[in-house]
């Protein structure tokens, strides 16, 4: 399903113009999935992971674009993983993902909020919103 970090790192990382990246972090596999297909159709390298843990850990090690965050994940929940990579690199997207309501709290820490329940096209969408008019930018500070 998803492909080793390392790789997508090295091959994304080692061109001029390379693709922009996004972290993808949800603790369900199957919609994981769903959204790696999605974004990589798309024209985009995705990391993947299935807690907050792993999310940093990813997030602090590659040159990732911009953050697609389950908001209701277990250990540490999605709200505490958007502030310490608002911390870490305020300048990287955030967009909390939930089949729930986000409360306001969380909202000061993300761009902006998806549902689990809106359909592939309406989350490229939203990852253009939150991006340049041009499409999402490469993040300087990290190529």
């Amino acid at each position: 399903m998803r492909e080793d970090p390392s790789e997508v790192a090295r091959g994304l990382t080692e061109s001029k113009n390379r693709i922009p990246v996004i972290l993808s972090v949800d603790e369900n596999s199957a919609i994981l999935y769903k959204r790696y297909k999605v974004l990589q159709g798309a024209g985009y390298g995705v990391l993947s992971a299935t807690d907050g843990e792993q999310a940093m850990s990813m997030f602090e090690a590659y040159p990732v674009d911009l953050v697609l965050l389950d908001y209701a994940m277990p250990c540490p929940d999605g709200e505490i993983v958007a502030h310490k990579i608002k911390r870490c690199k305020q300048n990287v997207p955030v967009i909390a993902v939930s089949a729930s309501r986000v409360p306001e709290a969380t909202l000061a820490c993300v761009d902006c909020v998806a549902t689990k329940k809106q359909d592939p096209v309406f989350l490229l969408k939203k990852i253009g919103d939150v991006t340049s008019p041009k499409g999402l930018q490469v993040n300087s500070e990290q190529s």
